[in-house]
Parts: structure tokens; C-alpha cells; sequence
């Protein structure tokens, strides 16, 4: 007898339940990754203060793609996982976008945008620098980033 899975509806908990349940591998895939894109060790992974206070790359229960801490330490989340993250602040195409784009090319997004953000302090200088980034992101997160740095350029006028 097959045993239904109890997927949520909602793609922010699903991505969250799923991160959570998967939280190992993605913890050595994101750190992966950002070696990978030349972030320096000790900028890899900060204090996941809501799972067990341990360093780590992958914060499973944050929702918010990545996030950067004290000393450019980069990290990502669930919400690489959401299509629907950028979907309440973008536009319908960036929205969409983000939405197809599969999972590496999402993570070379973020961790471009906070590793930008790392470097000027600023989120909003972030939004608009990361598509230019000098890290090696795939071309399809370069797109993904101008088509958010162009949306939010667009909504500010």
C-alpha cells in the first residue's frame, strides 16, 4: 500500500519542512558551493542560534534565501528551496524567474547578493551590485540578479 506523503500546500512550509529533514546534506552542499565560488573558510557558515547554536552554512529554519553576519560570514536557507520567496517584493517576471530557476543557480543568487552585501554593509547597494559580482555565479543567477536589480530600479522611480 503506497503511503501519501503530507506535502504542505504552503511553498515557504514545504521548504522549510524539506530543509529541515535534509539539513545534513544541505549543510555539506551549500558549504560546497560557496567554496566553490571563492568564499574564504572563514567567511563560510555563521551561529544558527535556532538549531542547536552551531556554525553552519545552511540554517534550515530561516526563510529568507541567505543571510550575512558578523565578518562577511555567509550562510543560506530554506528559503533557496521557496519559488515563491521574491514573489511578495518583485515584480511578476523576476518573480517567475526565480520561480524556474533550479536550485544551484538560486544559491549562486543569494550568496552573490550577501556576499556583496558583505562587502558594502548595505542591502540595497547589494541588490544592485550582485548581478556584476566578480564571484564565478553561473550566467542564468547573473540574469535572475539584473532582472531583480532592474525591478527594484523600477519600482523606486
Amino acid at each position: 500500500m503506497k503511503r501519501k506523503l503530507d506535502v504542505p500546500e504552503d511553498p515557504a512550509e514545504h521548504a522549510a519542512r524539506f530543509s529541515i529533514d535534509w539539513r545534513d546534506r544541505m549543510e555539506a552542499h551549500a558549504r560546497r558551493r560557496l567554496r566553490e565560488l571563492g568564499i574564504p573558510e572563514d567567511q563560510i557558515g555563521a551561529l544558527d542560534e535556532s538549531f542547536g547554536h552551531r556554525e553552519a552554512a545552511f540554517h534550515p529554519r530561516e526563510e529568507t534565501g541567505g543571510g550575512i553576519s558578523p565578518g562577511r560570514r555567509i550562510n543560506l536557507n530554506s528559503g533557496v528551496f521557496n519559488p515563491d520567496l521574491l514573489r511578495p517584493m518583485l515584480g511578476e517576471e523576476a518573480a517567475s524567474m526565480w520561480e524556474r530557476l533550479p536550485l544551484r543557480h538560486r544559491m549562486d543568487a543569494v550568496i552573490a547578493h550577501e556576499y556583496e552585501e558583505g562587502k558594502s554593509g548595505d542591502h540595497e547597494r547589494a541588490v544592485i551590485d550582485a548581478a556584476s559580482t566578480e564571484l564565478p555565479i553561473s550566467e542564468r543567477a547573473r540574469e535572475m540578479l539584473q532582472a531583480i536589480a532592474g525591478d527594484v530600479k523600477e519600482r523606486s522611480r
